[in-house]
């Protein structure tokens, strides 16, 4: 084998291994798509595949989670093991382009800046597609990419998966850095005679297994409690058949009183409190109650998380 030819089945190594690893973040829940899913459609500004991604994307996301995390899983195995490499690079580009592309015309839209000629690629964080070009005239060339092009298009889709991974807003600290706040436990929860109290305050740590966004506001994070936290769970506090405990994350709704129902609770504003994510190592305070809808134990609502 020649040099060449080494150093091109390295770069295809390395990111197939990129591939996995972007693919390996779903493997364990998808729950926590469904808000980029629908950041992603809000801010689209391509005509047909806004419409497409808010009236169909969004309403059905699971099943496109599902076929996001499968097709990254196809991608990464493809470009590891030197097969199709050419059709894993135009999957890779379908799965992670479309998205980060919308929102890089909309950031540079807001820029005020209007379309140029030839397309100029950033060299740096913050800029748009010709920043860089001068008043002095451009010259269009000719680029061949030859049996390169594969390769390059799948550097290309992961480059686009990062951005659009980066953009995911985060929500602001919590004021509140450890224990419970004072005042009545159940504050701000909508519909508290769901909730049987256990104990006004208890704190537990594991390492979170998935998180999904309801429709009532909440954050559901489920978590892996560490030894020595198993005693809070009972025989239904499980996350896909292991176990598992539920710690709900509420809208900073008005502690004065509780919301009546879920979609008063939704029109609160989004919590304060960090979101972790996936293999986050949290340590949370709450309320320990009893979910009689449900039959689990769980902390709702979380009044403090640290994030290790």
């Amino acid at each position: 084998m020649r040099m060449s030819e080494a150093w091109a089945s390295l770069f295809r190594v390395a990111i197939g291994l990129y591939w996995l690893y972007f693919a390996s973040q779903k493997w364990q829940g998808v729950g926590w798509m469904r808000d980029l899913m629908v950041s992603t459609a809000k801010v689209n500004p391509i005509p047909g595949l806004h419409e497409l991604l808010v009236s169909v994307v969004v309403p059905n996301w699971l099943p496109f989670a599902l076929a996001q995390s499968i097709g990254e899983t196809v991608v990464a195995i493809l470009l590891i093991l030197g097969l199709a490499t050419r059709w894993a690079g135009i999957l890779g580009l379908l799965l992670a382009g479309p998205a980060a592309r919308g929102q890089s015309r909309l950031d540079c839209r807001v820029r005020g800046r209007g379309r140029l000629p030839l397309a100029v690629l950033p060299r740096r964080a913050g800029e748009c597609p010709g920043d860089r070009v001068r008043a002095r005239s451009v010259r269009a060339g000719e680029v061949r990419l030859g049996s390169r092009l594969p390769a390059l298009m799948a550097l290309a889709a992961i480059a686009c998966a990062c951005a659009q991974a980066s953009a995911i807003p985060r929500p602001s600290p919590s004021p509140l850095v450890a224990g419970c706040r004072p005042g009545p436990p159940l504050a701000g929860v909508h519909s508290p005679d769901r909730l049987q109290l256990l104990e006004p305050c208890k704190h537990a740590e594991g390492i979170v297994v998935d998180v999904a966004h309801e429709d009532d506001g909440d954050y559901h994070v489920w978590f892996k409690p560490d030894p020595g936290y198993e005693l809070l769970l009972n025989a239904q506090d499980h996350f896909q058949a292991l176990p598992a405990m539920l710690a709900e994350i509420i809208p900073d709704c008005d502690l004065a009183t509780n919301p009546p129902d879920a979609q008063s609770a939704a029109r609160c504003p989004k919590s304060s409190l960090r979101i972790p994510s996936l293999g986050d190592h949290i340590a949370i305070d709450g309320p320990w109650v009893l979910d009689t809808e449900h039959g689990w134990r769980e902390i709702h609502p979380v009044h403090s998380i640290q994030i290790r």
